[in-house]
């Protein structure tokens, strides 16, 4: 792919998976901050004696709509696990399908080893990330961003107020012709087309070398 950009929704997706440097959940369940920064590899995050948060997120690069988890160390889901359920049919929300294109930060591919040949057999085809497309960190910001107001409730409660910052940003006005981005996504998406039913469930993260 030779140009940097996507032509209609579900042409190109963009995956980030990042330890949160500020946010964990405490021994009572609760979303905490911590000013100072926290550095946790993502290879290692299985290891962390913290709980650490985990934000998965995964972006249509065409429509800026997004679908997002948060999961929390050790207890890390794999990464093919999260794709499985951003592109499964979704009761609450519109955005659904596998991509032509998926791009995967090397540092979840050091992380998550076999995933580029697991989504590759279902068609996806791979794209660089450092060939123009952005990694999708910031998905990670205004993730983080959006979390204070949840800090000391339920990590329960974090998830619920994850999936509604979701569904309330894809209705952001797009920059084209005043549509949404929801709305965008739905009236330009080609033929959706599904992972198999139940595909990426039950992984555990590959375990890594200490």
């Amino acid at each position: 792919m030779n140009e940097y950009q996507s032509n209609h929704p579900n042409h190109v997706h963009q995956l980030v998976v990042a330890v949160s440097k500020h946010y964990y959940a405490s021994k009572q369940g609760e979303l905490k901050y911590q000013q100072k920064p926290m550095e946790v590899p993502l290879t290692q995050a299985h290891a962390a004696t913290r709980c650490n948060m985990i934000v998965f997120a995964l972006r249509d690069h065409c429509s800026g709509v997004f679908y997002s988890e948060i999961a929390f160390c050790p207890s890390v889901p794999h990464a093919r696990a999260f794709l499985g359920r951003a592109w499964a049919q979704k009761s609450d929300y519109a955005f659904r399908g596998l991509p032509q294109l998926l791009t995967i930060p090397r540092t979840v591919q050091e992380a998550f080893p076999s995933l580029a040949g697991d989504v590759q057999e279902l068609g996806v085809g791979l794209v660089d990330v450092t060939s123009g497309f952005q990694s999708g960190i910031r998905d990670v910001r205004t993730i983080e961003s959006s979390m204070p107001i949840v800090i000391n409730h339920s990590v329960t409660q974090a998830h619920k107020w994850l999936r509604h910052i979701c569904t309330s940003r894809a209705e952001d006005a797009s920059r084209v012709r005043g549509l949404s981005k929801i709305e965008l996504w739905q009236s330009r998406v080609p033929t959706i087309r599904l992972p198999p039913v139940g595909w990426g469930d039950g992984l555990p993260m590959e375990s890594r070398p200490d």
